[in-house]
């Protein structure tokens, strides 16, 4: 637990602030990458989230479920030049673009397509990359929603799941803090 002059701060209060945190990065990285969409798409209802959840028998992270429900299923094309940009000026970089948020709806279709396809059935996909392969997490069922989770990237042409990042904030916050000259 945080300390500060040898006490311990309050749950409330570190619970708190790790959601400001998050809000922040979340937003930042909607300013700064999404797209306005040709078509609107509805908002997304933790209802909506909870029945991909009962169908695919897993449980998303608090900070994904936060996020789409305030953002929705953004569009993200220009990612992919500002990792080229930064990768040019010298920044050492191996992550993929994410160029699409998935609705509610199209997780259970695109993990059924990929599902037949290859992919492993433990991975469920939430976005796309700009070549067709998709981020996920590890499928787990749990009474109590996790905080956050590992972001996995299955590699459709080669049919292989690496891990991408330690969590969906931190996947987040690489992108926003992305240099470009």
């Amino acid at each position: 637990m945080l300390t500060h002059e040898s006490r311990q701060l309050p749950s409330w209060l570190i619970f708190d602030v790790r959601q400001n945190m998050r809000s922040e990065v979340h937003t930042a990285f909607v300013k700064r990458f999404a797209f306005p969409p040709l078509k609107v798409p509805p908002p997304v209802s933790t209802d909506d989230i909870h029945a991909v959840e009962e169908e695919l028998q897993t449980t998303f992270p608090a900070a994904f479920v936060s996020f789409l429900v305030a953002h929705g299923p953004i569009f993200t094309p220009d990612i992919l030049g500002v990792i080229v940009d930064a990768q040019e000026a010298g920044a050492r970089t191996e992550a993929f673009d994410v160029r699409e948020f998935f609705s509610p709806a199209e997780m259970t279709k695109t993990y059924r397509m990929y599902v037949g396809g290859g992919m492993d059935e433990s991975l469920i996909p939430f976005a796309m990359d700009s070549g067709g392969s998709v981020f996920g997490f590890r499928r787990s069922k749990s009474l109590v929603r996790p905080d956050d989770c590992p972001v996995l990237f299955f590699d459709h042409d080669y049919c292989r799941v690496r891990a991408e990042a330690d969590s969906f904030d931190q996947w987040l916050s690489r992108f926003v803090d992305l240099k470009v000259p």
